[in-house]
């Protein structure tokens, strides 16, 4: 929208662009509680958030492609989400649109079984890639991330309790967890899951077939 478009009082429409998605995630998750008389815990799912959405449910990072770029660009901005109080992220697993070849559907599994919202969601065009579908061992590299998950599910419900009561994201940068290390700063690849689990990714590239791994000195 045109920067002089302005609201009533002045106030552009970048100031309260997301607004709307606000009240209306609010709006979807008061009217659940007040259905179920306040005995229900609903889960309503955002694209659109502003400040105080983390109050209302989860947040996807929106319509990605199945790209190994698109695989890598998801840790800095769960993170980022995570520094601003919104914890309860992910981004769609194997890419809304687009057909991922095997190997980045199982990387994606790998690495999206460590998202706060962890899902695989795909546009209504893309082919069919549900687990079994790409061969025996693919689907067993996928079965073992997703069991992964569930064996990790009383620690990531500690994790969301701890950030309900202090604000303390579930997933964090290195640095946050180890500021005296210097060479954390610049890494958005590789995250702290809590205070014990560390995850980097692999992304393959033409030049490189293997992952370089910064290790923290007290992870050591």
């Amino acid at each position: 929208m045109p920067r002089d478009a302005l609201h009533y009082g002045g106030i552009e429409h970048r100031e309260l662009h997301n607004a709307y998605g606000y009240y209306f995630h609010m709006a979807t998750a008061d009217g659940l509680l007040k259905r179920g008389d306040g005995k229900d815990r609903p889960f309503v799912l955002s694209r659109a958030i502003f400040a105080g959405s983390q109050k209302y449910g989860a947040i996807w990072t929106g319509d990605n492609s199945a790209e190994w770029d698109h695989l890598r660009v998801s840790v800095p901005m769960i993170l980022t989400l995570g520094l601003t109080g919104i914890s309860f992220s992910g981004a769609d697993v194997g890419g809304f649109f687009g057909n991922p070849e095997p190997e980045l559907l199982v990387r994606w599994y790998q690495l999206g079984a460590y998202y706060p919202f962890f899902r695989g969601h795909a546009h209504h065009d893309t082919k069919r890639r549900e687990p079994w579908l790409f061969g025996e061992r693919n689907t067993e590299l996928i079965r073992d991330a997703i069991h992964v998950r569930y064996m990790l599910l009383p620690y990531f419900y500690t994790l969301f309790r701890e950030a309900n009561t202090s604000g303390v994201p579930v997933v964090r940068p290195l640095w946050m967890e180890f500021p005296s290390e210097e060479a954390t700063f610049s890494n958005d690849e590789a995250f702290m899951v809590g205070n014990s689990i560390m995850v980097q990714g692999f992304i393959p590239s033409e030049l490189n077939t293997h992952q370089c791994i910064y290790l923290v000195n007290n992870l050591v």
